[in-house]
């Protein structure tokens, strides 16, 4: 378990470096404007369409169906049936995304700077290759995971991020035009998903039995099938990470840049527990659905073995989080923001983290059991939570308000989620009660 747990963690950890520096060149380069606007408007949007609609609606059933057979042919079988399922619903959003851009775009930001809406558009669609690559790479990546290729699976971000850094670097060096980084941008990340499906593709010997051709099909009646069985999930999960977009909605009514700004400052804490999520729940979700029996016993010990590096967390960011920030991005980029703000958005986020890496592992739990209809109204709960508490929060405590809304949600969510898989248990309670203390504690210290 911890030998798969660690290859994740560090092959992942190159990937989300490239990641880390991607942004850093992309702030100190390009500054905190329209254009970084969307660029980080436009990315969350394939971000949704990655982690929401291909994962929660037609991934997610993989890995339990992965488990009923040991036979490599059947496998691939179950990968290829489950692309062709996706592919019709990639071809509406391609029309979508083309008939009806700039909609889609004031969902996820009501932003009405001109600039912000003729770069996002325009990267949207050249980006909109992505809608057919990202099921591609996501899917194949899922059968490596389950096969315990760890190492092939967990290559995607350091191809995607490198290639992406060689765009922005072109287009501030090379070409010395901001016009150009939306195309080169585009460029380098088509260029990204399409390598790693292939990588993908052909680690799991998926030319062995059959052709590439096999890919571009589409199944109207395997799309119905996987909708109809994983809908409560999918629901569930998109009311979930819609937060990400309303704390976003939010920021982007104070100032032109707000977004970018609030981006950076969590970005840091975001890698970390990016890094935790993809390397704690592959190996958690693997375990389970092999020995339920084991399902209380493991997220015990993962939620305990999580503890120690919050706080190293914490410290860190309480006395080092500021100046790191303002050395890798610059002073000018928190223009408007005090010291204390920005290390208080720190702290906030970084105690999310474990509540956010919890809800993940009980997320896997309640797939595993079956229990979706849990999830579904434990997320509108959450996302009704989060919409009141920004509203209100934000003009009393602004920017800081947003992570405090994100927090008190995600708190809520845990607390639905755990409370209704471990009922009296003094673990549960213990973690229930130093939550809301802490929660108090950051409110009551801002006002």
């Amino acid at each position: 378990m911890f030998k798969n747990i660690s290859n994740i963690f560090f092959i992942t950890i190159l990937g989300k470096l490239f990641g880390f520096i991607k942004i850093v060149l992309l702030i100190q380069l390009f500054g905190t404007s329209s254009i970084t606007d969307a660029l980080i408007v436009v990315v969350s949007i394939y971000w949704f369409w990655s982690k929401i609609i291909v994962y929660s609606l037609f991934s997610i059933s993989l890995i339990p169906e992965l488990s009923k057979s040991n036979k490599e042919e059947e496998h691939i079988k179950l990968v290829v049936d489950t692309i062709k399922s996706v592919n019709l619903i990639s071809f509406i959003a391609f029309l979508l995304f083309f008939c009806l851009g700039n909609y889609i775009i004031y969902m996820f930001a009501p932003i009405q700077d001109e600039d912000f809406i003729k770069q996002s558009n325009t990267l949207l669609c050249l980006l909109s290759p992505l809608l057919f690559l990202i099921p591609t790479t996501e899917i194949f990546t899922i059968l490596n995971q389950y096969k315990n290729k760890m190492r092939i699976a967990s290559v995607n971000l350091t191809v995607w991020n490198m290639l992406q850094i060689v765009g922005i670097i072109l287009s501030f060096y090379v070409f010395e035009s901001t016009n150009t980084l939306v195309y080169l941008f585009a460029i380098t990340s088509v260029i990204g998903y399409f390598i790693t499906s292939l990588i993908q593709i052909n680690s799991t010997n998926f030319f062995k039995y059959f052709s590439i051709s096999s890919l571009f099909g589409c199944s109207l009646s395997k799309t119905i099938k996987i909708i109809r069985q994983n809908i409560v999930f999918f629901t569930a999960t998109l009311l979930t990470q819609l937060n990400l977009y309303i704390d976003n909605f939010f920021v982007s009514q104070l100032d032109s840049g707000s977004i970018s700004k609030y981006n950076i400052i969590i970005k840091v804490p975001e890698l970390a527990q990016s890094l935790l999520i993809s390397s704690l729940s592959v190996v958690f979700f693997n375990i389970i659905v092999k020995d339920e029996n084991k399902i209380d016993e493991i997220f015990k010990k993962f939620s305990i073995n999580l503890l120690p590096l919050i706080c190293l967390g914490l410290v860190l960011a309480f006395f080092f989080g500021v100046g790191f920030l303002n050395l890798i991005y610059g002073n000018q980029a928190f223009a408007g923001t005090s010291d204390q703000t920005i290390r208080m958005i720190l702290i906030v986020i970084i105690v999310n983290i474990f509540f956010m890496i919890g809800v993940s592992l009980l997320v896997k739990i309640f797939v595993t059991l079956k229990k979706t209809k849990v999830l579904l109204i434990a997320s509108i709960i959450n996302v009704c939570f989060n919409v009141i508490a920004n509203y209100y929060l934000i003009e009393e405590f602004h920017i800081y308000g947003v992570s405090l809304a994100t927090l008190l949600a995600t708190y809520i969510l845990f607390s639905i989620l755990i409370s209704v898989n471990f009922k009296f248990n003094m673990f549960k309670n213990i973690l229930l009660i130093i939550g809301l203390l802490i929660i108090i504690f950051l409110i009551k210290i801002q006002l």
